[in-house]
């Protein structure tokens, strides 16, 4: 399924979502520097993410959340400035 999200003072952002199992979700997202790349594997551990790994100091991770918090997971990611993408696990 491809859904296209608008949020206010995000460039448009298109969304993969594969559903691979029952309550976990796959992040892949891209950030232009180190520093918000960190930001959001704080915050994402915040969320109680799975697991949340990556390439830090080249801006990009993958993290993997419970269904429930995925939404709260990408509207962080997206404040931060990043890109994502999506697939169920």
């Amino acid at each position: 399924m491809k859904q296209i999200v608008r949020l206010p003072g995000v460039p448009l952002l298109q969304i993969n979502v594969t559903r691979l199992a029952m309550s976990q979700i796959e992040i892949r997202a891209m950030f232009e520097g180190e520093s918000a790349a960190q930001e959001a594997l704080h915050k994402l551990q915040a969320l109680r993410a799975f697991e949340v790994n990556g390439l830090f100091e080249s801006g990009i991770l993958t993290a993997t959340v419970d269904e429930e918090v995925a939404e709260r997971a990408l509207h962080l990611i997206h404040q931060i400035g990043g890109y994502t993408d999506t697939r169920g696990m």
